[in-house]
């Protein structure tokens, strides 16, 4: 039996298959059979291929009747022999090492999956291509699970939706085939099967697969565009996404379906094809039809059914973006962020306050804010009354000074002037020079809120006064800083439950944080004012309690973060699998060099890699992987798998304990009392790595000890929490409950 089967459906392409075989001859693996299956071709393709076959005993030639590329690749693979099977085209053609790279990596790793990922090229470019291939080193990432289909639908989304250069082990593919009946996206369809059923997977970041551009392929015709191309196969996924529960994802194989057809029709009216434009408008209003696009979000419906009214004035505006994308990247940001802003914003204005259902209990936090801490704390919150079996949800507050901060432009902090505005220049150039990184992380933040943190059917609150029209019964503050005016630009009097609704009769604060001790005195007045419309109030640090008590007049209680109300098996229900391995794991919420330092001494200590998540935009750092990209989902990821953990964080630090991480903290600065709060309330003190007081990384940490006092820390939290609902907490079994 051979290493790897090559499987070549073939249909007059004679002009292309010299260059096709020859790479395959050519390559450094010779471990291989090649499948050459003639779909009833009418020119003198079945002659090259014969020759060949001559030539060498590896290439076999099969010959069928004109049944489709499906039917022939299905031919291949039932008569194929080898371990594993490689798809190639028979215009396209590959780099030399390809199938050395993966029949290595794949058999090391023990992959089912390995797919290449490829570059479009004219004929010319092809021939250059093979001419002069590069030496370049490979370099590839591996998953499994549910990072894949992350993958599969957004990361990766180009080199796992088609088949060409796609290994694939033979008995994971078992009976598994093409579906014959599909004239397009039957390869997306086959790979998505594939996936479904959790193979381990590599993805070659190299594009050594060469896609060959000519006016006969299926991408370039024009036939074959005005076709609904991706519609069938799309659907086929979507509805398959859906019955699996991931809606998720089902909806965003319904966006791409709908993206196809804008794309297509603005591309026809463009070139004055009214003929195909008009079919591209059939398609459309059929789309339009379809349940499952109601489903989408407002601003995709919207934008959806502009083009459709609008043909004309849409091809103007994006044509304008297309022009400022290439002349001016970063001002394309800008507009195309506010495009996307105005009509999410307008549709919102329409229907203020439309909402499937309100809850009787809504937390008022921070969620919108890109930032790990600020949402993995309202996850936690709101987790744990739901298994109290609370009626609860985030209320769905977005206001733009808190949003806006996370695009290009940054918000200025509280002080002087010139430090505002300096403060503000650098961080913007920043972001600029950064952009992509910038969208990249932003659309994983995007996917945790919406995605995992909000319910369907919420609408989006940007204003104060649109939560006068809000249905909650009971409000929770908090947590976070929601408290700080340098985070807010000043005390804001919603996030002290400071306005009335038609039904709003409880407001309490939980775990509420000032960011310090104290505020300083120019709030006294209106912070004591604003605290004394809440039922209950308590605090995240002990050493704000002082304060907030003699401005609340009432006892205030000190309590837990939301993150530590849920167990580590709870936090890995949402964490997103990460492909590094032995690495300390760095998190800075402000730079900090000694901890940097620190952190490479530890691993170099024990000879691990540092990954750092950096929570701004900056410079690559040297000898530390930076990721810039990472969401909530991929924070717990990373601190779930990490041998150690070297942060000034607090969540950092909580995440920590949680997961009973070995770990090093370090003061965040002078005024934060956060970090040594939760330290103390588990005993871990001594993880607090200070000027002369230096930590040993890897010195045991007596956890069970950690752990009792940390869980009598977290239960008196609890009580407080649920009895300060109220009539709204859970109900006692005297009262009907469970």
């Amino acid at each position: 039996m051979c290493k790897i089967s090559v499987i070549i459906p073939i249909h007059n392409s004679a002009a292309y298959l010299p260059e096709c075989l020859g790479s395959l001859s050519r390559q450094t693996f010779q471990d291989f059979e090649a499948i050459l299956i003639d779909d009833g071709s009418t020119d003198s393709s079945v002659d090259v291929c014969a020759a060949y076959a001559q030539e060498d005993s590896r290439f076999v030639l099969l010959r069928q009747e004109r049944q489709g590329v499906s039917a022939a690749r299905n031919l291949g693979m039932e008569k194929a022999r080898g371990e594993y099977l490689f798809f190639l085209d028979s215009d396209d053609a590959i780099h030399p090492r390809l199938l050395e790279e993966m029949a290595a990596l794949s058999g090391a790793m023990g992959a089912d999956l390995a797919v290449c990922h490829f570059i479009k090229l004219d004929s010319p470019g092809v021939s250059a291509a093979l001419a002069q291939p590069g030496g370049e080193p490979s370099s590839w990432v591996a998953a499994q699970g549910q990072e894949v289909d992350w993958w599969f639908h957004f990361k990766y989304f180009q080199a796992l939706t088609c088949i060409g250069g796609t290994l694939l082990r033979r008995s994971f593919a078992g009976d598994v085939r093409f579906d014959r009946s599909l004239k397009n996206g039957e390869d997306t369809v086959f790979m998505h099967q594939m996936l479904l059923q959790g193979p381990r997977t590599i993805v070659f970041r190299q594009a050594w697969y060469y896609y060959r551009m000519h006016g006969g392929n299926a991408i370039a015709s024009r036939e074959a565009q005005m076709e609904p191309r991706f519609f069938t196969a799309w659907r086929a996924i979507r509805d398959r996404e859906y019955q699996r529960g991931r809606a998720d994802l089902g909806k965003n194989c319904q966006w791409a379906i709908c993206w196809s057809i804008l794309e297509k029709r603005e591309r026809f009216i463009r070139q004055g094809d009214r003929e195909a434009s008009l079919a591209f408008k059939a398609h459309a209003k059929a789309e339009m039809a379809q349940p499952r696009f109601r489903e989408l979000k407002f601003a995709q419906r919207a934008l959806f059914r502009f083009q459709y009214w609008f043909p004309w004035a849409y091809p103007w505006v994006i044509g304008m973006l297309r022009f400022f994308k290439g002349k001016r990247p970063s001002l394309y940001a800008g507009l195309n962020h506010m495009f996307w802003s105005l009509i999410k914003c307008g549709g919102f204005l329409l229907r203020p306050t439309r909402c499937r259902r309100w809850t009787s209990l809504g937390i008022l936090t921070f969620h919108c804010a890109d930032n790990y801490g600020a949402m993995l704390q309202a996850y936690g919150l709101k987790q744990y009354l739901r298994s109290q079996n609370l009626d609860v949800q985030l209320v769905p507050y977005e206001p733009p000074y808190m949003t806006g901060r996370h695009w290009l432009v940054p918000y200025l902090p509280l002080g002087n002037v010139k430090r505002r505005l300096r403060h503000a220049l650098i961080t913007y150039k920043r972001n600029r020079k950064h952009a992509g990184l910038l969208r990249a992380r932003r659309k994983n933040m995007k996917r945790f809120r919406y995605g995992v943190l909000m319910d369907k059917g919420q609408p989006r609150l940007f204003f104060p006064w649109q939560l006068r029209r809000t249905g909650y019964r009971c409000l929770i503050l908090g947590s976070d800083q929601i408290w700080n005016p340098e985070i807010t630009l000043g005390l804001r009097p919603e996030y002290f439950g400071a306005f009335q609704t038609p039904v709003k009769s409880r407001a309490v604060a939980y775990a509420a944080s000032i960011g310090k001790a104290a505020l300083p005195a120019a709030y006294d007045g209106e912070f004591a004012k604003l605290v004394q419309g809440l039922n209950a109030v308590s605090v995240r640090e002990e050493e704000a309690v002082p304060y907030v008590q003699r401005a609340y007049g009432k006892e205030v209680r000190a309590v837990a973060d939301p993150v530590l109300l849920l167990d580590p098996e709870d936090w890995r229900a949402v964490a997103a699998p990460v492909s590094q391995d032995r690495f300390v794991f760095l998190y800075m919420a402000l730079f900090d060099q000694a901890v940097l330092d620190y952190a490479l001494a530890a691993a170099r200590e024990a000879g691990l890699s540092v990954v750092e998540v950096r929570p701004g935009m900056a410079p690559p750092r040297e000898g530390v992987i930076n990721d810039f990209t990472a969401g909530p989902a991929e924070f717990l990821g990373y601190i779930q798998k990490a041998r150690y953990v070297v942060t000034n964080s607090f969540h950092g630090t909580a995440f920590s304990i949680i997961y009973q991480k070995q770990f090093t903290v370090f003061p965040l600065n002078a005024q934060d009392t956060r970090i040594p709060n939760i330290l103390r309330a588990y005993g871990l003190e001594n993880r607090l790595h200070r000027e002369g007081n230096p930590v040993d990384i890897g010195a045991p940490i007596d956890w069970p000890a950690a752990s009792s006092r940390g869980e009598a820390y977290v239960k008196a939290s609890k009580a407080f929490l649920l009895d300060s609902l109220g009539e709204f907490g859970p109900k006692t079994k005297e009262q009907g409950g469970s």
